[in-house]
């Protein structure tokens, strides 16, 4: 298989659409395995060939229009577009769970897809391994067996020695000296390494379980200012008095987790991020269901504001599995159809040839 099957590159799409809205506008040609969005473009992966071929196949015929723009849709030739800038990999976490004892992960900023400002704002956020001590065996085993090799591309997975822990990582680039910025998987953190201290990540078995860095974004949040990354990042990455905080999950925004979290300090008292956030005049509040009246009247006579926008749906990790199991049905139905159809023409033509003679 070659590296860029399957791979279909799209422009054009209004400046406002996420990853979320790529979905649902080519679901509808098969399944979906990746989105990654850059610089105005839309870098999409299809799981499979039928549905790389459908996509294809109708553009060459038809135009995509979307909300008064006509999307430009090819298959991905260039491996420079892939290599060059570096796109981190990262999947919806189904697996991610509300935390019931309080964590004190670090939590990492996202340093990709302008993520930083304000519109886009994301972070990376730990999930524990449930045998985590033998998965970093099996790491320290590939590493110790696996030798070193030459220039390593840009976007491959590798296992790097690092502070005496061995971790998952993807490469972004590598340095003049020999060394390589790596983005470590499984952490959502971005730093240099050696070369001697990176090998490259040959076992399958090892590569295809799930990352564990999920990329998150916080609920309840509008409206927010260019100083909520400071903000953010004080209270809950560079907060001395902090003791850990707790998360939940709300729902998914694309491949984002959407996520309450609830901080907890050293002298025992504990509040929402959200709400400390808007308190401090960097975003707004999303009135929603979850924000009772009294709330409201508490917000407000604090300062706080609170927006009447609705948020997007989000979806639930069981909504997302029906929509795959449904996506299935509807393939297997639309199949049954055209057997159908092939099956009424061939009658029709038959009966057409028959009445002529």
């Amino acid at each position: 298989m070659s590296l860029n099957e399957l791979k279909i590159i799209v422009t054009g799409f209004p400046q406002t659409w996420n990853d979320w809205d790529i979905f649902h506008t080519f679901l509808k040609f098969g399944p979906i395995k990746n989105i990654r969005l850059h610089n105005k473009m839309a870098f999409l992966e299809m799981m499979t060939k039928e549905g790389y071929d459908n996509l294809l196949n109708y553009v060459e015929k038809e135009k995509i229009e979307v909300d008064g723009c006509t999307l430009t849709v090819k298959a991905n030739q260039s491996k420079q577009i892939i290599d060059d800038p570096f796109l981190p990999h990262y999947e919806q976490h189904e697996d991610f769970h509300d935390t019931y004892e309080i964590l004190d992960e670090k939590v990492y900023v996202n340093e990709f897809d302008g993520a930083r400002n304000s519109l886009n704002f994301s972070f990376w956020v730990p999930l524990p391994f449930k045998d985590n001590k033998k998965f970093e065996k099996k790491l320290e085993v590939e590493f110790k067996k696996t030798k070193k090799s030459g220039k390593l591309p840009v976007n491959s997975f590798v296992v790097v020695k690092r502070c005496e822990e061995f971790m998952r990582g993807q490469i972004i680039k590598r340095l003049n000296h020999g060394a390589y910025v790596i983005f470590f998987v499984d952490r959502g953190f971005k730093t240099a390494a050696k070369e001697e201290f990176v090998r490259p990540l040959l076992d399958e078995d090892i590569l295809n379980i799930r990352f564990k860095a999920a990329l998150c974004t916080l609920a309840n949040v509008t409206n927010t200012k260019t100083s909520f990354y400071n903000e953010f990042n004080n209270i809950l990455c560079q907060n001395g008095s902090l003791k850990g905080y707790k998360m939940s999950l709300v729902g998914f925004e694309g491949y984002n987790s959407v996520v309450n979290i609830n901080v907890f300090g050293k002298d025992g008292k504990s509040f929402d991020l959200a709400k400390a956030l808007a308190e401090k005049g960097v975003c707004d509040l999303v009135k929603g269901n979850n924000i009772d009246e009294e709330e409201d009247k508490e917000n407000i006579g604090g300062g706080t504001k609170v927006s009447n926008s609705s948020p997007v749906h989000r979806y639930t990790s069981n909504e997302m599995r029906n929509i795959d199991k449904k996506e299935t049905v509807l393939i297997n139905k639309i199949k049954e159809l055209r057997i159908q159809q092939n099956c009424l023409e061939t009658v029709y033509n038959t009966k057409n040839q028959m009445s002529k003679k």
